[in-house]
C-alpha cells in the first residue's frame, strides 16, 4: 500500500475493509499453516488469538490482532517480558505470516497492527493466587485485571487450550485500587524512565477498569463510550476521558492517526479517575 494519506472517503472507506479482510485471512491462514510450520522441535506450546478480534468488538482499521504464543515449560524470564528472538518456533510463525502477507501491510490504529506477544508456560496462572499484577511497568493484563475476558473470548489456533490450566477468573474489581495506585506511581517516573509513550495507554486502561467497577463487566470497545458516561460518577476532567475513548475508537492509520494530549492532562485524569474509582471500592 502507497505511504500517501488518501483523503478520498470511498478510498479510506475500500483499505478499512482490506484491513478486517487481511485479519481474517490472517487468522485462517495461521489455523491452517501452523501445524506444518511448527515442527516437533518448534518449542511452541500453543499459539492464540485474544482481544478484540475474538471478542467481536475488532474495529477494522483500528484494532490490532493479537497474537500469543506460549511456550513449552522449562524456559524463564521475567513476567511479562521475553525474549523469544532465537526461539525457532517465532521464525516459522513470523515466515507464515509473512507468506499470507505477500508484501501487502496490515496496520490497525498505528503501522504495527499485528501485536504478537511472547508467553511463557509457566506465567499462565494455575492458581487464582497466581493471578496478580506484576511490579513492573511491562502487564500482560489477560493473565489478571482482564483474565475474564481471555477466558470467555480465547481463539486457540493450534496446540493447547491455555484455559484448561487456568482457575476461574477473579472479580476485575478486586485489582482496580492497585492498578490506579501502580499506574499513578510509574505516571510520575515516567519521564525519567523513557515511557513517557505509555502514559495515554495506561490511562485508556484505566477508563475501562473505571467502567468496570461502575457499569458491566465488559471491554466491548463499540460500547465502551456509552458504558462510561452512563454508569462512571462525574468528576471535572470526565469530558477528557470520553474524548480519549473517542479519539481512539475512531483513529485509522495512516489518514486518522491517534491524537495525543499532552502527558501532564493523562497524568491528571487518571488521578481524578482513580480518586473517584478507589473511593467507591471503599
Amino acid at each position: 500500500m502507497a505511504d500517501r494519506v488518501p483523503d478520498d472517503p470511498a478510498e479510506i472507506e475500500v483499505i478499512t475493509e482490506e484491513m478486517r479482510q487481511l485479519a481474517d485471512e490472517i487468522v485462517a491462514g495461521l489455523r491452517e499453516g501452523l501445524g506444518r510450520a511448527l515442527g516437533a522441535d518448534s518449542g511452541v506450546w500453543s499459539v492464540c488469538v485474544s482481544g478484540s478480534y475474538a471478542r467481536g468488538d475488532f474495529i477494522e482499521g483500528n484494532s490490532d490482532l493479537d497474537l500469543n504464543i506460549v511456550y513449552e515449560p522449562g524456559r524463564s524470564g521475567a513476567f511479562p517480558v521475553y525474549d523469544d528472538g532465537a526461539e525457532p518456533g517465532r521464525a516459522a510463525i513470523q515466515g507464515l505470516i509473512g507468506g499470507i502477507l505477500a508484501e501487502r501491510t496490515f496496520h490497525s490504529h498505528s503501522p504495527h497492527g499485528l501485536d504478537v506477544a511472547p508467553l511463557l508456560w509457566e506465567w499462565i496462572p494455575k492458581r487464582t493466587q497466581d493471578a496478580r499484577l506484576p511490579e513492573g511497568s511491562a502487564n500482560f493484563r489477560y493473565f489478571n485485571v482482564f483474565m475474564f475476558d481471555f477466558l470467555e473470548n480465547l481463539l486457540v489456533l493450534w496446540g493447547d487450550d491455555p484455559r484448561v490450566v487456568m482457575p476461574a477468573a477473579p472479580d476485575p474489581r478486586t485489582f482496580a485500587a492497585e492498578w490506579f495506585r501502580r499506574s499513578q506511581a510509574l505516571n510520575e517516573h515516567a519521564e525519567q524512565a523513557d515511557d513517557e509513550w505509555r502514559v495515554p495507554f495506561r490511562a485508556f486502561v484505566s477508563i475501562q477498569i473505571a467502567q468496570i467497577v461502575f457499569g458491566e463487566r465488559t471491554l466491548d470497545k463499540w460500547r465502551l463510550l456509552d458504558l462510561y458516561e452512563a454508569h462512571v460518577p462525574e468528576f471535572p476532567m470526565k469530558a477528557f476521558g470520553a474524548k480519549m475513548i473517542r479519539d481512539k475508537v475512531e483513529a485509522r492509520y495512516p489518514e486518522r492517526p491517534c491524537k495525543f494530549a499532552p502527558r501532564a492532562e493523562y497524568v491528571g485524569f487518571e488521578r481524578q479517575l482513580g480518586e473517584v474509582t478507589i473511593r467507591a471500592l471503599g
